[in-house]
Protein backbone atom coordinates (compact mmCIF):
# COMPACT_ATOMS: atom_id res chain seq x y z
CA UNK A 1 0.00 0.00 0.00
CA UNK A 2 1.14 3.04 -0.85
CA UNK A 3 1.53 6.57 1.38
CA UNK A 4 -1.14 8.30 -0.90
CA UNK A 5 -3.82 5.18 -0.61
CA UNK A 6 -2.93 5.20 3.02
CA UNK A 7 -3.86 8.91 3.43
CA UNK A 8 -7.04 8.69 1.37
CA UNK A 9 -8.25 6.11 4.29
CA UNK A 10 -7.71 2.39 2.90
CA UNK A 11 -4.94 1.78 5.43
CA UNK A 12 -3.91 3.63 8.72
CA UNK A 13 -0.64 5.69 8.96
CA UNK A 14 0.48 7.76 11.68
CA UNK A 15 0.05 11.42 12.16
CA UNK A 16 4.18 11.59 11.20
CA UNK A 17 3.54 10.82 8.26
CA UNK A 18 0.43 12.71 7.08
CA UNK A 19 2.09 15.59 8.12
CA UNK A 20 5.07 14.92 5.91
CA UNK A 21 2.60 14.22 2.78
CA UNK A 22 1.36 17.65 3.41
CA UNK A 23 4.30 18.74 2.71
CA UNK A 24 4.88 17.12 -0.73
CA UNK A 25 5.70 19.18 -3.61
CA UNK A 26 3.24 16.63 -5.54
CA UNK A 27 0.00 18.45 -5.40
CA UNK A 28 -2.13 15.52 -5.17
CA UNK A 29 -0.51 14.12 -2.23
CA UNK A 30 -0.43 17.17 -0.26
CA UNK A 31 -3.99 17.06 -0.88
CA UNK A 32 -5.25 14.28 0.17
CA UNK A 33 -2.79 14.86 3.32
CA UNK A 34 -4.73 17.85 3.72
CA UNK A 35 -8.24 15.85 3.53
CA UNK A 36 -6.98 13.76 6.03
CA UNK A 37 -6.00 16.39 8.44
CA UNK A 38 -9.38 17.76 8.36
CA UNK A 39 -10.99 14.27 8.97
CA UNK A 40 -8.86 13.51 11.71
CA UNK A 41 -10.07 17.11 13.34
CA UNK A 42 -13.67 16.66 12.52
CA UNK A 43 -13.80 13.00 13.64
CA UNK A 44 -12.22 13.51 17.11
CA UNK A 45 -10.60 16.84 17.46
CA UNK A 46 -9.30 15.91 21.10
CA UNK A 47 -7.22 13.47 20.03
CA UNK A 48 -6.17 15.57 16.71
CA UNK A 49 -4.67 17.65 19.43
CA UNK A 50 -3.21 15.29 21.35
CA UNK A 51 -1.62 13.85 18.40
CA UNK A 52 -0.55 17.46 17.15
CA UNK A 53 0.91 17.91 20.53
CA UNK A 54 2.69 14.99 21.18
CA UNK A 55 4.70 14.91 17.66
CA UNK A 56 5.59 18.43 18.49
CA UNK A 57 7.27 17.30 21.76
CA UNK A 58 9.07 13.83 20.80
CA UNK A 59 12.56 15.13 19.63
CA UNK A 60 13.03 12.32 17.16
CA UNK A 61 10.44 12.92 15.15
CA UNK A 62 11.99 14.81 11.75
CA UNK A 63 11.80 18.77 12.31
CA UNK A 64 9.84 19.34 9.74
CA UNK A 65 6.91 17.47 10.84
CA UNK A 66 7.38 18.81 14.62
CA UNK A 67 6.70 22.80 12.99
CA UNK A 68 3.92 22.03 11.11
CA UNK A 69 2.26 19.80 13.89
CA UNK A 70 3.08 22.85 16.02
CA UNK A 71 1.89 25.28 13.38
CA UNK A 72 -1.22 23.62 13.30
CA UNK A 73 -1.61 23.15 16.49
CA UNK A 74 -1.27 27.03 17.38
CA UNK A 75 -4.06 27.46 15.13
CA UNK A 76 -5.91 25.22 16.71
CA UNK A 77 -5.73 26.91 20.11
CA UNK A 78 -6.47 30.00 18.45
CA UNK A 79 -9.62 29.32 16.75
CA UNK A 80 -10.85 27.12 19.58
CA UNK A 81 -10.13 31.11 21.63
CA UNK A 82 -11.74 33.12 19.28
CA UNK A 83 -15.18 30.92 19.60
CA UNK A 84 -14.99 31.84 23.05
CA UNK A 85 -14.51 35.49 22.40
CA UNK A 86 -17.94 35.82 20.27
Amino acid sequence: MTTAESIAGTGTVGITSVLQSAQSPDATLRGQAEQHLQQLRENNHAQFVMSLAEELCEESKPIDTRRLAGLILKNELDARDEARKN
